[in-house]
């Protein structure tokens, strides 16, 4: 029976390429977004690589299409792997700037459409040899701005966990990936002024922003045997920025790091 990787967002700057790593592993991909030629364009390039995958249009957000994505998913053959991908940040840089609708927005766009996607998946994940990666973000541990967002993704974070410990006993691994910024779109864009690119990774560590490989690779690695023992955790994919703000850090040290 086929093995098959369920990604959401998966026609996304950072969900093609863990799309593309995934299929390099074997998986055939259940490519599910809401954005059919995008989706269509992914499935397309990855059958161009030797890779098999189904695109599944879907809007997330309305559980009941949710639910008829993961019944599509599941004709194909065993669900190994879920990738809860699908989110992104929208609203105002603070809770002054954060409407009403926005901040429920939000947190359906970014908690509530993971919610709905595993739930569709919860007889099947009660029969075992399956995990699961939650997308977050260090927006989720820290205050970085967006706070709706920030907001959203904490509860993925806290759901991860619950997830983990309830399904667990099942044979189910649940995880998280926290990336910081991210070198995809509108990013990309702004970091090739010099000056924004030194504003930006001064706060970094490794003095750079990941890469959507560097998000895939972790994926990657939660999803495998490597990680058996792993479950319930958040690996952070930030460059460092988390852990420690070098540029605060060289602050308060007079420039000694």
């Amino acid at each position: 029976m086929k093995q098959v990787a369920f990604i959401t967002g998966g026609a996304g700057n950072i969900g093609s390429v863990i799309a593309e790593v995934l299929g390099q592993n074997g998986y055939h991909i259940a490519c599910v977004d809401v954005n059919r030629d995008m989706c269509d364009s992914v499935v397309k390039n990855l059958s161009q690589k030797d890779i098999t995958a189904t695109a599944i249009i879907a809007d997330l957000t309305d559980a009941r299409q949710a639910e008829d994505a993961v019944k599509k998913a599941l004709s194909l053959g065993h669900v190994k792997a879920i990738v809860n991908n699908a989110g992104g940040g929208t609203a105002g840089l603070n809770l002054q700037e954060t409407t009403v609708d926005s901040w429920v927005y939000e947190q359906e766009f970014n908690l509530n459409t993971m919610f709905y996607v595993n739930k569709a998946f919860e007889q099947h994940l009660k029969k075992g040899n399956v995990n699961i990666v939650n997308m977050g973000t260090i927006n989720g541990i820290a205050c970085c701005g967006q706070p709706a967002y920030g907001v959203a993704k904490a509860g993925v974070i806290h759901y991860t966990k619950m997830l983990s410990t309830e399904f667990g006993p099942f044979g189910v691994r649940v995880n998280c990936v926290a990336p910081g910024s991210v070198n995809t779109g509108k990013w990309a864009e702004r970091l090739k002024d010099p000056k924004v690119w030194k504003e930006t990774t001064q706060w970094y560590v490794l003095g750079r922003i990941a890469l959507p490989i560097d998000v895939a690779h972790a994926v990657e690695f939660l999803l495998s045997d490597k990680a058996n023992a792993i479950t319930g955790t958040v690996l952070n994919v930030d460059c460092g920025i988390a852990t420690s703000p070098i540029a605060m850090a060289r602050y308060f040290s007079k420039g000694k790091y």
